[in-house]
């Protein structure tokens, strides 16, 4: 999510795959557009935490997982804010040949919070963000060095 690396998003998620993501309900190429567009202009970081996995069938599970999710991102103003959502991933997963994917997401939230971006404050206020998306966050490069060493 946070590098809008769709390749990476349609290994995922199924083809067919749906997900009810609080500000839109999409499924398919519809639900990865919305996804890759909805955070392109942000910097964001989620964090998955206490995962309860549950087995229905050799086929089929169902997963809760905590996620907490830091979005910074530009306001009617020209400024930027912080939007802090806390809450939870509730998932079907199905394995298809052998393969794990999301087949269904909904997201539960739990807590929300907003309030202008902190990017100006202290000694990381004047520091150089250099994460970034798909293809250019340096994870990419690194990625790449490693493949070819």
């Amino acid at each position: 999510m946070d590098r809008c690396d769709r390749s990476l998003l349609e290994i995922s998620y199924w083809p067919d795959a749906t997900d009810d993501h609080i500000l839109f309900k999409a499924s398919g190429d519809e639900l990865l557009d919305n996804i890759c567009a909805s955070i392109r202009n942000m910097r964001t970081a989620h964090r998955i935490t206490n995962i309860l996995i549950e087995f229905d069938t050799e086929a089929q599970a169902r997963c809760e997982s905590y996620v907490w999710a830091y979005h910074n991102m530009s306001v009617e103003d020209g400024g930027r804010e912080d939007i802090v959502f806390g809450g939870r991933y509730l998932d079907r997963f199905e394995r298809r040949r052998d393969e794990w994917r999301i087949a269904e997401r909904r997201v539960v939230m739990d807590y929300f919070q907003r309030q202008p971006a902190s990017q100006d404050l202290g000694v990381f206020g004047s520091l150089e963000i250099n994460g970034g998306h798909f293809p250019s966050d340096p994870s990419y490069a690194m990625r790449q060095r490693s493949l070819h060493a």
